[in-house]
């Protein structure tokens, strides 16, 4: 099997994403229908935040579902 190290961060990091309200300013963004999408971007950002904090501190603790801290 693969390595399950990021078990289940990256299902809820998504759906707290998919719960955020925007603020005013950004409206005109989210209603252009083009490609661009700002909270798909802004999710693949913090992906990559997530990835370097984890590749400089690699023994940080995660929890997945069922209450075990992983390293």
């Amino acid at each position: 099997m693969y390595n399950n190290h990021y078990n289940y961060t990256f299902y809820f990091l998504y759906q707290f994403f998919l719960t955020i309200h925007f603020p005013h300013f950004l409206a005109p963004l989210l209603q252009m229908r083009q490609q661009f999408n700002v909270r798909v971007f802004l999710f693949f950002l913090l992906m990559l935040v997530y990835y370097l904090v984890k590749k400089a501190f690699p023994l940080l603790p995660t929890t997945s579902l069922d209450g075990q801290r992983r390293v």
